[in-house]
């Protein structure tokens, strides 16, 4: 982070710099930040629809849905043709209760696809909750109409507008009218908050959620909201003694075990992470967010076996979850099973066969268990998908090397220093190519940039030794 935070001091249109920073971010969950660095890569790149699809990523992991669907678009006129994220948008619109514009989103995708199941299937589902949210919302606006002093009515109208809807703007105006007619109901402050909240509005957010609890200061769900908004601003040690306090007055409500899990994630805390969901597990064993944030916990501190047993625990919840199938795989291979890792990863495969990402790991494993011509071939394809992954550049690096392609392996790791020049495998690869062309003044120099951005790289310390 601090390598990549001086190059965007530096050069502030360095725009490999600001992806260091994003990939960084997202590793450690820090979604905030992952959102402001992508904003900020796009303003070096418009066009980079990496940066878009990580500002993507960020800003649902928030919570802020409804200001993915710009991005969307943004995407679609990158590739018209990208079925993926034409279904992902459809998703994003459902999620957000936007129908009728989720189901003319699935239209497009069948006019591409006409055979897409997927389209066909979610078109279904779609059309039966818009016709269980039309009919909410036609009662509850029904009934601010015939009782325009009803703040109960207002607020039912805005609390459908901002979940059901996702029309946050208009939820306010509803939020307002309920409060202007009754100022002493605390949830109507505390909803505007939560609103104002997802807006990014913060500051906005925090008086709102203050003035919920000046109302009434021993309902805990605005003491926590309040938490949520504090950690919007970066403040997390006051949001820390706000979920410690909540977990003293109610230690049974996982959401502030949660919470303070998250805050360590964003800290490095790791050993306090561990404590913290151990203790909150014995309350909610199956809870999913707490185990992945365990298993995180582990991974961090290289207790493989450990975060091994937590992926196979989340699996047995879901099955089909991709990205836990990954982190699976990953362990198996740093536990030296890269046979059961091929196996994990031919599973995801199956389950999101347009994931990139899950070729380049594929051939990662391939690599190291020496058969190089099967890892080249899957480069490519991942590559086909993402042509400007450095990580994938990287593995062909190490396909070509290990064919004794040297030219060709030391060109696909430059490429990927080039590309992202914070990664010190990359740099190690290039350290051993050249050390085998005897270029050893180079090999010197690149074998020091990988330990110096891991000063823990063994591989790089033996070459410098």
């Amino acid at each position: 982070l601090e390598q990549f935070k001086k190059l965007t001091e530096l050069d502030p249109n360095y725009g490999e710099a600001y992806a260091g920073l994003i990939i960084a971010y997202a590793s450690m969950q820090r979604w905030e930040d992952v959102v402001e660095q992508a904003g900020r890569g796009l303003q070096v790149a418009p066009q980079n629809s990496q940066f878009i699809e990580m500002k993507i990523l960020g800003l649902s992991q928030l919570g802020r849905d409804p200001e993915t669907l710009e991005l969307y678009d943004q995407l679609i006129d990158l590739d018209p043709t990208n079925l993926r994220v034409h279904l992902k948008k459809g998703v994003c619109l459902v999620k957000i209760g936007l129908f009728n514009e989720a189901i003319r989103q699935w239209d497009r995708v069948l006019t591409l696809d006409p055979g897409n199941v997927e389209a066909m299937q979610q078109k279904d589902t779609t059309l039966g909750l818009k016709k269980q949210h039309d009919e909410v919302v036609q009662e509850f606006s029904q009934r601010a109409e015939n009782n325009p002093k009803s703040a109960e009515a207002h607020f039912q109208k805005g609390f459908v507008l901002a979940n059901a809807l996702g029309k946050p703007q208009e939820a306010l105006a509803e939020f307002d009218k309920a409060i202007k007619i009754d100022p002493k109901n605390g949830t109507y402050y505390a909803k505007k908050g939560e609103v104002l909240l997802v807006l990014s509005r913060f500051e906005e957010a925090l008086a709102e959620v203050n003035k919920a609890i000046d109302v009434n200061p021993k309902e805990l769900t605005f003491l926590e909201a309040k938490g949520a908004v504090l950690l919007g601003l970066n403040r997390e040690t006051d949001a820390l003694q706000i979920f410690d306090e909540l977990i003293e007055r109610d230690p049974k409500t996982i959401s502030y075990h949660i919470h303070k899990s998250s805050i360590y994630i964003k800290k490095e805390l790791y050993e306090e992470l561990l404590r913290e969901t151990k203790h909150a597990l014995e309350k909610d064993p199956s809870n999913k967010t707490l185990n992945e944030y365990r298993a995180l916990g582990f991974s961090r501190l290289k207790r493989f076996e450990d975060a091994l047993d937590l992926c196979d625990t989340l699996l047995q919840l879901n099955p089909k979850d991709v990205q836990t199938l990954l982190n699976k795989a990953d362990m198996l291979s740093f536990l030296g099973r890269p046979t059961e890792s091929l196996t994990v990863v031919d599973l995801a495969i199956k389950h999101d066969p347009g994931n990139s990402i899950i070729y380049r790991q594929k051939a990662k494993t391939l690599n190291s268990m020496g058969r190089h011509e099967e890892a080249l071939a899957l480069c490519q394809q991942s590559l086909h998908l993402c042509k400007n992954d450095p990580y994938g550049h990287l593995e062909i690096g190490r396909a070509f090397f290990g064919l004794g392609q040297l030219d060709l392996a030391l060109a696909a790791s430059a490429h990927a220093v080039a590309t992202h020049g914070n990664i010190p495998e990359a740099f190690l690869l290039c350290a051993k190519i050249l050390k085998v062309q005897g270029r050893t003044a180079e090999a010197l120099q690149a074998a020091e940039m990988a330990c110096k951005i891991d000063q823990h790289d063994k591989e790089g310390q033996e070459i410098l030794s």
